[in-house]
């Protein structure tokens, strides 16, 4: 035995006479940011003595035997992600992804979701977040333009009071503000969500869509149902929240589908201008139309303004539509109908914002069970984000007409970048 191993086994012997008979009392230690499975079994009966031990060991100058018994000590719970560098073509590094059993029919609310925070250039499952109690499932995900700050509707199912759930098939649902911070140096700190005020969704209406401005501090919601809905615009750093009706009256009598498309919200950079489109009867009387957020009044006629573009017509419907950050272009995706006995097709339309006059088109591509929608377009509309293309169910980066695949799982039911 060596001199070492002498002085380790005097320091050891010491401690264990000064400990009274019984049992040890507890040690309270402040917690560590490590999973409880990782700590070894008898976790708290040898924390004492190994202390004395380690003192004994700096005193001799460190020993391998000390050290060999060191090694057991839990490594530090990895962290949900590491930040991750640019992705293709410019399109953002993150996106948040809702996805659901595969089991659920596409196209339907499913029954539960999962949100997972996902790497564009690989699909990679970073983190994933769970739905808070009470409510069942994420059903909804917007972006601002950092992709770091994201906006979740969650809802619950259908509640025992009607009152407060509002009518069948809108349950109670909830608006959650999710940030991302992957240079954090904690779990907590990369990956926070917030819940927003429960009133902000009327109970009795749905959320039919919504966007969050590209700085991430207002929030356009489409609420309502399908066939009246009014215009939300939250400012979530103040709690104040602005409405917009179609009409001077809440309870107007109407026919067919009349108010905002319950598909389309856009906002440009400037945190003001918010794209939306317009129905009279129809998808055959749309109108794309700009609205000044700041405007001070409750009628979406009167405060905004048509951009000229024509939706709709024969053998064509208009399924959705953005406004480019920098305001100069708006980019469609219409529907054209096949001839007898064809399938209908599906093409990207660019206008200017000015004149309403096209720019470029692309397609027409075959029409799936999805169809095209823009998920993110860069600055000037030169590099968007489709999902829906190619009659698939994947997401493509789309740069000046050439398209570039992007991983997919076929349970995403919702994403935003």
């Amino acid at each position: 035995m060596t001199p070492l191993e002498d002085g380790l086994r005097a320091a050891m012997r010491a401690t264990a006479e000064q400990i009274p008979p019984g049992s040890p009392s507890p040690l309270i230690l402040r917690a560590r940011r490590r999973p409880i499975w990782c700590r070894p079994p008898g976790w708290r009966a040898w924390v004492i003595p190994l202390a004395a031990v380690v003192l004994a060991g700096v005193v001799v100058a460190g020993s391998l035997a000390l050290a060999s018994v060191l090694t057991r000590r839990p490594a530090p719970a990895s962290l949900p992600f590491r930040p991750q560098p640019n992705s293709v073509m410019g399109a953002p590094a993150y996106y948040v992804a809702l996805t659901s059993p595969s089991g659920d029919a596409p196209g339907l609310v499913p029954k539960t979701t999962t949100l997972t925070i996902r790497a564009t250039a690989t699909g990679k499952v970073l983190a994933t977040v769970a739905v808070p109690k009470p409510y069942r499932a994420f059903t909804a995900v917007a972006a601002a333009a950092d992709d770091r700050t994201f906006v979740l509707l969650a809802e619950a199912g259908q509640a025992a009071d009607p009152s407060s759930a509002g009518a069948p098939g809108f349950p109670l649902a909830r608006l959650y503000l999710l940030h991302l911070d992957p240079a954090s140096p904690t779990a907590a700190g990369q990956v926070r969500l917030q819940a927003l005020p429960a009133a902000d969704v009327p109970a009795g209406n749905a959320v039919l869509t919504m966007a969050l401005s590209a700085d991430g501090t207002s929030l356009a919601a489409t609420i309502g149902n399908l066939v009246h809905s009014k215009l939300y615009v939250y400012h979530l750093r103040t709690g104040d929240r602005h409405v917009w009706n179609w009409f001077d009256c809440d309870n107007c009598a109407v026919s067919g589908v009349v108010g905002p498309y319950p598909r389309v919200l856009s906002w440009a950079a400037d945190g003001r201008t918010l794209l939306f489109v317009y129905l009279d009867g129809g998808l055959s009387k749309g109108q794309v139309r700009l609205l000044n957020t700041d405007a001070t009044g409750t009628n979406l006629f009167t405060d905004s303004k048509a951009v000229g573009i024509s939706l709709g017509g024969p053998d064509r419907n208009w399924l959705d539509a953005a406004v480019t950050p920098d305001g100069r272009t708006i980019v469609a995706v219409r529907e054209i109908t096949g001839a007898s006995g064809q399938p209908a097709t599906q093409q990207l339309v660019m206008f200017s914002a000015s004149t309403g006059k096209p720019a470029a088109t692309y397609g027409p591509t075959p029409l799936g069970p999805d169809y095209e929608q823009i998920q993110w377009t860069s600055t000037s509309g030169r590099v968007l984000i489709l999902t829906g293309a190619q009659r698939a169910r994947g997401a493509e980066v789309l740069k000046d007409g050439r398209a570039t695949q992007l991983p997919w799982s076929s349970q995403i039911y919702d994403a935003a970048w």
